[in-house]
């Protein structure tokens, strides 16, 4: 005959290897919300008019319901242009319509080159508005300690964010 202390620490263990195991199945509720806290979709007249980070927004979504303002009418109007740039650009630029760089609005391209660069050029003409060289730049350009990092606009479109 078995002792209760004993038969106490196998009832234990074998309840432990079920609660391990999966033996004891814990319900956890599926999270829900609101169907007024769902955005409502956007008006079909609604224009994207600024793409302040990498993936347009910080769920990376990429993609958004409003419109391009391309359309078959104009997309023959569309024009290539190249620009030079002070190095390479290996990172997704970002872009803000109207910003406000020395006191006039600007459609504006921001993009961080390789060694950290940052120049933001005028979308509408080509010509760099203004460029912000890191003060160490000398010391890691043309070596392979590289940033492949996006700018990013602040929410109030005040200042742009880049790592160099």
């Amino acid at each position: 005959m078995r002792s209760r202390p004993t038969l106490r620490l196998g009832v234990l263990a074998a309840a432990c290897v079920l609660a391990a195991c999966g033996g004891a199945h814990a319900q956890t509720p599926t999270p829900t919300t609101a169907s007024t806290a769902i955005p409502a979709a956007a008006s079909a007249h609604a224009v994207l008019r600024d793409w302040p980070e990498f993936g347009l927004d910080a769920q990376r979504s990429d993609v958004s319901e409003l419109s391009s303002d391309i359309t078959s009418a104009n997309v023959g109007h569309l024009r290539r242009t190249t620009i030079s740039l002070p190095g390479t650009v290996d990172s997704s630029p970002i872009y803000l319509h109207g910003a406000i760089v020395d006191g006039a609005p600007h459609n504006t391209i921001v993009v961080t080159t390789t060694y950290g660069r940052t120049v933001a050029v005028d979308a509408d003409s080509g010509r760099t508005l203004w460029t912000f060289t890191p003060a160490g730049i000398r010391g890691w350009a043309g070596s392979a300690q590289i940033t492949t990092a996006s700018p990013l606009a602040d929410p109030d479109g005040d200042f742009i964010y880049t790592a160099s």
